[in-house]
């Protein structure tokens, strides 16, 4: 294990441990890396940047074969080869062209270490306490429902009202700032283009401290209310594991939970086009008043008419609803205010309309939807049971 410690970015992509771990994980390689990561976190960078060229070189299929390994590791050894005298960032465009001639699937989105954040973001729901994670590997908490963040130009950031100082040493490798909303909180984000964001609770966001290059990408899971600064000469990229949007300046909401059979982006003003997150995939054009959904266990995504202001409720401190199951809103309600609420086998059928204000403590929302509902609602031991 100790030799990793002296490892750079070249030698990790040189693994074969290493990259069978970052495509093909199991229990035993996970302990491994993870151990290592908790033991040594100053290899974590060049963890995260290696986890992003061979991601990008990964098949979309979830078991890889052998022979697949063997041709993505072929094709790493000639990315270190290019990688001698240009930078990170040329890397990738390397890394993209080598796609095309493997004529494998293209995974957008990865969360470059997945164990990692899955784990801080674990331990975010048990301690109801927010966190940034920075570039340089810098940890910051946060405890208030409602929060605010901006990226500053110096790459410095102001978390609600303190300075957050950025060492720019450590960043020097483009690196992505992870924040990391649990349940019950929520933060509005200044980006450093000017773009706002709104995170809704249980949401993941990575974005780089600096847009560079063509594009400006963001990786989101969870949901958000995006106001784009407008740039048509460097589209913004929101990407989810399922769908990727684009856009040059518009309003738009993306939710993409894990838990939820659907992502779901819905246009509030401009225009965005949304796609499936592979390679060649045909995306479909929204204009104000559409939606774009992408069913997880078909695989397909489809457009239509969509309610913005049902969509977008949540930003302005309601939840509004129209016809929707009761268990998609006691969900909603559950993630708001990170309660755990049962609803009964009886209830799944009853459908609900009506319009909840979130500055109201739990207790009144959820009495509230049973009075509308004709149901019955149960406090014990703070779980909150729901049924006819």
């Amino acid at each position: 294990m100790d030799k990793y410690t002296k490892y750079n970015l070249d030698d990790l992509i040189d693994d074969r441990d290493f990259v069978e771990w970052v495509i093909r994980p199991t229990q035993e390689l996970n302990e491994r890396w993870n151990q290592i990561l908790s033991e040594h976190p100053e290899v974590y960078s060049s963890v995260k940047e290696a986890s992003i060229i061979i991601k990008s070189l990964a098949p979309i299929e979830e078991e890889v074969s052998e022979e697949r390994l063997d041709a993505i590791w072929a094709r790493l050894s000639e990315v270190k080869e290019k990688r001698r005298k240009i930078t990170f960032r040329s890397i990738m465009k390397y890394a993209a062209i080598f796609i095309l001639l493997l004529g494998i699937g293209y995974v957008g989105f990865e969360q470059f270490n997945k164990y990692r954040i899955d784990k801080e973001f674990a331990m975010l729901e048990l301690s109801e306490t927010g966190t940034v994670i920075l570039a340089d590997g810098s940890v910051h908490h946060f405890n208030s429902k409602q929060n605010t963040l901006k990226q500053l130009a110096s790459g410095d950031l102001i978390l609600n009202k303190d300075t957050i100082n950025e060492n720019s040493d450590k960043t020097e490798s483009k690196g992505l700032n992870q924040l990391l909303i649990p349940y019950g909180k929520r933060m509005k984000i200044t980006l450093s283009d000017g773009t706002h964001i709104w995170l809704n609770s249980g949401s993941k966001l990575l974005y780089p401290p600096h847009f560079s290059g063509r594009t400006r990408e963001v990786y989101l899971t969870g949901e958000a209310y995006f106001d784009v600064a407008k740039n048509p000469k460097n589209p913004f990229h929101v990407n989810t594991p399922n769908v990727k949007v684009i856009v040059t300046g518009t309003k738009f909401d993306v939710s993409s939970y894990n838990d939820d059979k659907v992502t779901r982006t819905v246009l509030a003003e401009g225009r965005v086009t949304v796609k499936k997150n592979q390679l060649f995939a045909k995306g479909v054009n929204l204009v104000p008043g559409e939606g774009a959904y992408y069913n997880k266990d078909h695989k397909d995504l489809n457009k239509g008419k969509a309610d913005v202001s049902l969509s977008t409720s949540w930003v302005y401190g309601y939840l509004i609803f129209q016809g929707e199951p009761m268990s998609e809103v006691l969900k909603k309600i559950s993630r708001y205010y990170n309660k755990t609420i049962i609803p009964g086998s009886d209830v799944q059928s009853i459908s609900f309309s009506g319009k909840l204000d979130l500055k109201d403590n739990i207790d009144v929302v959820l009495q509230n939807v049973a009075f509308a509902s004709t149901l019955q609602l149960i406090n014990k031991n703070d779980k909150y049971y729901v049924k006819k």
